[in-house]
């Protein structure tokens, strides 16, 4: 742990010594995550805290703290989709990171074992030291944004295309998505193969 000296604006000379530090372990991250409003169902193993949080619909997100090496956290939650949503999805996603109140965070799209997945992240860097305080932070304002990116991804999945309707690899929703990326990743949108 280490000091960070802080000045006060305003042209004042005064000084104040906030401790900071640049590593947290999974036990000190644990103890912030017990701290955090509506966490429950608390967990941990040797390089993620696990919690679940009640969305305002009464859902029980599950919310995954890890640490990626000495210097990065990430926060994240998953949403399993329907299979045929993938396009869908990546418009949702798109929308959702390109809204100026989703600072902070990010939206993709992932597969886990085969199965597709939507899911919200936020990542802190530990590097020059963080307090408690921007700790705690980063977690409330993560939690904070769970219930506006369901507002904003969920409705747009469910209106949205389903993959299998989308008419091939000539349907301007999928020239659009697969533009720079080549035939190929227009044949694995459209599911399409010239094999």
């Amino acid at each position: 742990m280490s000091n960070t000296t802080l000045w006060v604006p305003a042209g004042s000379v005064t000084e104040v010594s906030v401790p900071t530090v640049e590593h947290l372990t999974i036990d000190q991250i644990r103890k912030l995550v017990e701290k955090t409003e509506g966490a429950r169902e608390i967990s941990s193993d040797s390089g993620t805290v696990t919690f679940k949080f009640k969305d305002k619909d009464n859902d029980l997100m599950v919310i995954l703290v890890t640490e990626l090496d000495d210097q990065h956290l990430v926060i994240q939650t998953l949403m399993k989709i329907a299979e045929n949503s993938n396009i869908a999805a990546l418009i949702a996603l798109n929308k959702w990171n390109g809204e100026a109140f989703s600072h902070g965070t990010v939206s993709t799209l992932i597969g886990i074992d085969g199965q597709p997945f939507v899911g919200m992240q936020s990542h802190l860097t530990l590097t020059g030291g963080v307090t408690e305080a921007n700790v705690r932070a980063w977690l409330d304002s993560f939690l904070g944004h769970i219930n506006k990116w369901e507002e904003v991804i969920i409705p747009a999945i469910h209106e949205g295309t389903p993959d299998s309707e989308l008419g091939g690899k000539e349907h301007p929703v999928l020239r659009a998505i697969a533009g720079g990326l080549g035939e190929a990743a227009l044949a694995w949108f459209s599911g399409s193969s010239d094999e």
